[in-house]
């Protein structure tokens, strides 16, 4: 009796009335590529709208793709949802275009790198409703141009007074502009997303460096040693043997191994998805490999010129040693004289040089490592 019971309802009651399912989305919003799978929780002949898209447009307007049409949409914004005593909702409007693509305007300017969340429902031409939850940072619309200065791909340590101190990989970035690092993403091919790092929201000046330590020292090894990101101007406040007082320092949570041997590593603009720059090397310990989409990408995007620079010299172990870009002031001059209008800078083998003596935080060593 109970199984016709069930089977009548499933024939009749949940094809009339349509069908309502809520979801929770957490992910990195990474611009125009950002997708997210459905869900396949139900069988049967019916489907729900599936986000396949979601995009900050600008300061104040958000973007969003389904997997079909829907017609009726209903959305709020939640400043810093976490925080219940400073959480703020924030007024905003829906649109729906011809195409499809659903926008969200708001009535105010998102804050970069602030923390938000967008509630929506929506409903479909058959009167199936989603509604999602779905978290994600403020809009930037001062993201600066930055060029790769330094990197270096060794773990290790030097000894001081018989106390070990410990050195994690690393990428130097130099600043052309002034601008706020918030959506700023590093990432390689080799480690791919999960040890991908976001730059959380701090102001830089144009002619300044910022360090990137892409692996955190681990509490146990810790001796003198500060951990923190420098996001509030203090450039005092974070303190190992590869920090530098007169730049940024920001630390990644990420406690294993980054950078390979041979790999590519691209500064991209999360917000775009566009690289604005990156490195190929090449070791002769292993064979370059494509890597997936990211040499893609970087190709794609014109950045990279010619063949991987060759950093054979460069091992796992030598800390002392790196991947050191040698026309940083060149570039600097041209750009601040607008040679690069359309803000594409070429990068090329010859440009780099392994060096013996890796210097974070300042300008590079000219000093090539003479393997012996």
């Amino acid at each position: 009796m109970k199984k016709k019971i069930l089977s009548y309802l499933l024939k009749t009651l949940l094809p009339a009335g349509g069908i309502v399912l809520s979801v929770f989305f957490s992910f990195n919003v990474l611009g125009c590529g950002s997708t997210v799978s459905g869900l396949n929780m139900l069988g049967g002949d019916f489907s729900l709208p599936r986000i396949e898209a979601f995009k900050l447009e600008e300061s104040d307007l958000l973007q969003m793709k389904f997997s079909r049409n829907v017609n009726i949409c209903q959305m709020s914004v939640i400043q810093d949802p976490g925080l219940e005593e400073k959480s703020e909702a924030i007024d905003c409007s829906c649109q729906i275009d011809e195409d499809g693509q659903v926008k969200i305007k708001l009535n105010k300017e998102m804050i970069p790198g602030r923390e938000y969340q967008l509630d929506g429902t929506v409903k479909d031409e058959k009167n199936n409703i989603l509604s999602f939850s779905l978290p994600f940072k403020g809009y930037n619309s001062r993201i600066p141009k930055l060029i790769i200065s330094e990197v270096r791909n060794a773990y290790g340590y030097s000894t001081v007074k018989k106390v070990k101190h410990y050195k994690t990989e690393f990428i130097e970035l130099f600043v052309l502009e002034d601008g706020n690092l918030a959506g700023v993403k590093i990432i390689s091919a080799l480690d791919g997303e999960e040890k991908a790092y976001y730059c959380p929201a701090v102001e830089v000046k144009a002619g300044s460096y910022v360090t990137i330590h892409m692996r955190t020292i681990s509490k146990d090894k810790i001796k003198d040693e500060i951990i923190k990101d420098e996001t509030d101007g203090n450039l005092n406040s974070s303190y190992s043997q590869d920090t530098s007082s007169s730049a940024v320092d920001l630390w990644s949570e990420n406690e294993t191994a980054v950078f390979g041997v041979s790999d590519v590593i691209a500064v991209i603009n999360s917000q775009t998805s566009l690289p604005m720059d990156a490195l190929l090397y090449e070791s002769r310990e292993k064979a370059f490999d494509n890597y997936s989409s990211l040499a893609e990408t970087v190709n794609s995007a014109e950045i990279w010129e010619g063949e991987p620079f060759d950093a054979s010299n460069v091992a796992s172990t030598a800390v002392t040693r790196s991947i050191s870009r040698q026309n940083v002031k060149v570039i600097y001059s041209d750009f601040k004289a607008g040679k690069y209008p359309d803000g594409k800078i070429p990068v090329r083998a010859e440009d780099y040089v392994v060096v013996k003596t890796v210097t974070p935080g300042a300008p590079n060593s000219s000093e090539a490592y003479v393997k012996k």
